[in-house]
């Protein structure tokens, strides 16, 4: 609030970390999955999503609610075992919006049509010489410029994220990210191709 305040009056003011959209550490939807992402009559698909909220690691949560953009008489919605799915009672003529909540926040997903979508794999990922694939928590250097790789199809859409210091290059399969010094923090990958999303997330410590 105080740089907020500062604005008002100093127009050198830099704008607020929040804003950059790679940053974690505030309420957000990071991404809706449907699985499978596309659905064909009589069979049906889960919808989850994966949510950072300020000052907490992401975490993967069902919607509190789920419901079509419009009226549709080929998609049905239900809630089995604390999990929302929708099933297809014949096949889409046309992709469908879902507008799917959680909590204060709102998001759309659409329901593809298209057989040609593959759910993107997350595969050879570094931090630096480190392979982090199979890892759920790793340390690094701080104050230093690691340089983070994920394996991407030439049409995937890469989304880094962090709540630890800065990223350069979010939105490349390369990115680099600097570590503030005794920090725990949070990074997440996102791909997307089409319709399709996977991700992945670690925690990150500092090395002393």
């Amino acid at each position: 609030m105080r740089c907020v305040l500062v604005l008002l009056l100093v127009a050198a003011c830099e704008e607020p970390v929040v804003s950059q959209p790679w940053q974690l550490d505030h309420d957000r939807i990071i991404a809706v999955r449907l699985s499978p992402p596309v659905i064909h009559a009589g069979h049906r698909a889960w919808i989850d999503g994966l949510v950072a909220l300020q000052g907490e690691p992401p975490r993967e949560l069902v919607p509190d609610r789920v419901e079509p953009s419009s009226t549709s008489d080929e998609l049905e919605l239900g809630f089995e075992d604390g999990r929302w799915f929708v099933i297809a009672s014949s096949e889409l003529a046309a992709p469908v919006d879902l507008i799917v909540t959680f909590g204060e926040l709102v998001a759309r997903k659409i329901v593809a049509i298209d057989d040609g979508v593959i759910v993107p794999m997350i595969r050879d990922v570094h931090a630096g010489e480190l392979e982090i694939g199979e890892l759920e928590t790793f340390a690094i250097a701080p104050q230093r410029e690691i340089a983070l790789h994920v394996a991407a199809g030439e049409d995937d859409k890469v989304m880094w994220l962090t709540s630890c210091g800065a990223l350069v290059d979010h939105d490349l399969p390369d990115a680099f990210l600097t570590v503030e010094p005794r920090r725990v923090c949070e990074l997440v990958v996102v791909l997307r191709a089409g319709a399709a999303v996977a991700w992945q997330t670690w925690k990150v410590t500092t090395e002393r």
